[in-house]
């Protein structure tokens, strides 16, 4: 399983949902929407809004926008797609 955390440096829900993604024992890949890549990316998740979480898990997808508690974060993660 892969997650992926869609944000903007400037975006302040993106600083709050880092600050709770902190407090957890997620593993996740930092995807700059500003960034080539990163742009890429989220066209091809169809992400319209940050901060965006996406599970990854084989060909099956999760996607959570906004900002989540500890708690919530930790139950996303740990949930079967």
């Amino acid at each position: 399983m892969k997650i992926l955390k869609f944000y903007s440096k400037t975006c302040g829900p993106c600083k709050a949902l880092e600050r709770n993604l902190k407090k957890t024992s997620i593993v996740y890949e930092d995807i700059e929407i500003s960034s080539d890549e990163g742009a890429k990316l989220a066209e091809e998740y169809g992400i319209m809004s940050i901060p965006t979480l996406v599970k990854i898990d084989g060909d099956k997808v999760d996607i959570k926008h906004g900002v989540l508690s500890s708690e919530d974060l930790e139950k996303w993660a740990q949930t079967s797609i």
